[in-house]
């Protein structure tokens, strides 16, 4: 941990010296918004030394943590999912480039895919269909 920064074994000395600072630093909700405890306050970890001691304390913070850095270091506009244009993307495809969607958990773009096929006269259950990969639909997919 001292090896990282001369301020880590600061850290660690205040660690052992004064638990309870943190503990209640632990037991915050979201601890990545608050400056890890120091017994001088004018020290503050760097972000990515930050984000190194929630990852060692409170690995549940890791994802929130690195997302606040990467918006404070770099900007907003890098935490947030870009704008798909599915009219764009259909103009670029072809029958033998076709759009194929790879997706996260909650994500669902059912309703726009929809539209844009009702739109090009693709309709249900005729020239459109949705089927999920999951849970055996892989046949169906087939067909």
């Amino acid at each position: 941990f001292s090896a990282l920064d001369p301020l880590f074994t600061k850290i660690k000395s205040d660690l052992v010296q004064r638990p309870e600072d943190f503990k209640s630093w632990y037991e915050l909700e979201v601890p990545e918004e608050t400056d890890v405890p120091s017994s001088n306050r004018t020290e503050k970890l760097a972000p990515l030394h930050k984000l190194c001691f929630i990852r060692i304390f409170r690995p549940d913070r890791c994802y929130n943590a690195a997302k606040l850095l990467v918006s404070n270091v770099m900007g907003e506009q890098f935490t947030q999912p870009p704008i798909l244009d599915y009219e764009r993307m259909y103009a670029l495809s072809s029958n033998s480039s076709p759009i194929l969607f790879i997706l996260s958990p909650g994500a669902d773009p059912q309703a726009e895919i929809q539209k844009l096929g009702e739109s090009h006269g693709f309709t249900y259950p005729n020239k459109f269909r949705f089927v999920a990969l999951g849970q055996g639909q892989g046949p169906l997919a087939l067909q």
